[in-house]
């Protein structure tokens, strides 16, 4: 067994590779009962660092043009275009989902980047309401930082539908 360079052993925090060290865990393929890739979970202190260093990047990336966040995420969709197949694989390996339902869900990944900033420009801005009892104003305001921990039956759709 061999961790794939799509699942690395290590945790990404803060810009670099973390190798973790919490206790060792197995993601078994369902066809074939073998280990499939292992991993380490990440301590309590990991995960601090990594929520530490998303709140510290956030205000950086709040502040950048919706235009140019835009343009980091249609690179991401390309780059999930280029290595679709070996997504869908992945995703059938760990999950034993067939390879052909594999595939909708990273076409879906692909798909969503467009609707979600198609929904960005529909629900942003500023609205105002004038009623009897007053004003209204209707302004969006982003969530920060947030966890998004997949179900397994989407693990790349649901969670990329939150990033």
């Amino acid at each position: 067994m061999q961790n794939h360079e799509l699942y690395p052993e290590h945790h990404f925090i803060n810009g670099q590779w973390i190798k973790g060290e919490g206790e060792v865990f197995h993601s078994i393929n369902p066809a074939t009962q073998k280990t499939f890739w292992q991993g380490r979970e990440a301590l309590e202190t990991e995960v601090e660092a990594a929520v530490k260093a998303a709140q510290v990047a956030y205000p950086t990336w709040a502040l950048q043009a919706f235009e140019d966040r835009a343009e980091i995420v249609k690179k991401y969709a390309a780059i999930v275009t280029e290595k679709k197949e070996t997504l869908a694989k992945l995703i059938s390996m760990e999950n034993g989902k067939p390879y052909w339902e594999a595939l909708t869900e990273a076409a879906a990944v692909i798909g969503k980047i467009d609707l979600s900033i198609k929904a960005y420009l529909e629900r942003t801005g500023e609205q105002h309401f004038a009623s009897a009892g007053g004003d209204t104003w209707l302004r969006y305001k982003p969530h920060g930082v947030v966890a998004v921990l997949a179900p397994f039956n989407f693990p790349a759709h649901l969670s990329n539908g939150h990033i």
